[in-house]
C-alpha cells in the first residue's frame, strides 16, 4: 500500500471506519494478551513492595541467580536455589502453599519462569522483583554479601 497515493489512503480510511469495531476488538485482544503474559509467573513488584512483603508478611525470598552472583550480594534471608532444582528444594523449604514468595534473579526473567513452575506446584502468592537485583542495586538498597 502506498500511503502517498490519495486514492489508496481514502480506501484505507473507508475500510477502517467501516470496520472500527473489529479494529477496537483487535486492539483490546492485543492489550489483554500483553496483560496476561505480564502476569504469568506472579505479580511484578517494585523495591518498596518487595520490602513490605519481606518485612510485614514474612515472605520467603528465593534467589535464582548462580551461586557466584548470589555471593556478590543478595537480599537478607534470601535462599539461593538453582532453577533446575526448584521442585525438589521448594518442598524442603515450605510446605505452606499460601506463604508469600518473593522471586529474585538478575533481571526478573528467570523469576518469571520460576513463578510459572511454583504456580504449577500449587503456590498461590508468587511475586517477582521487577528489574531483579540490578534494579535493587541501582536503587542503593541494602544487601548482604
Amino acid at each position: 500500500m502506498n500511503l502517498y497515493n490519495p486514492h489508496e489512503m481514502e480506501n484505507f480510511l473507508l475500510f477502517f471506519t467501516q470496520n472500527i469495531f473489529f479494529f477496537l476488538l483487535l486492539i483490546s485482544l492485543v492489550l489483554a494478551l500483553i496483560f496476561y503474559e505480564g502476569k504469568k509467573g506472579g505479580n511484578r513488584v517494585d523495591n518498596i513492595e518487595a520490602t513490605r512483603i519481606i518485612n510485614k508478611e514474612n515472605g520467603l525470598v528465593l534467589d535464582f541467580r548462580s551461586a557466584e552472583e548470589f555471593s556478590q550480594g543478595h537480599l537478607a534471608n534470601a535462599i539461593n536455589i538453582p532453577l533446575v532444582n526448584i521442585s525438589e528444594q521448594i518442598n524442603t523449604l515450605s510446605k505452606e502453599k499460601t506463604i508469600p514468595l518473593l522471586l529474585v534473579c538478575k533481571t526478573g526473567a528467570i523469576s518469571k519462569k520460576a513463578g510459572i513452575e511454583l504456580k504449577k506446584l500449587g503456590y498461590l502468592e508468587t511475586n517477582i522483583l521487577s528489574g531483579g537485583m540490578i534494579s535493587w542495586y541501582n536503587s542503593g538498597l541494602p544487601f548482604i554479601k
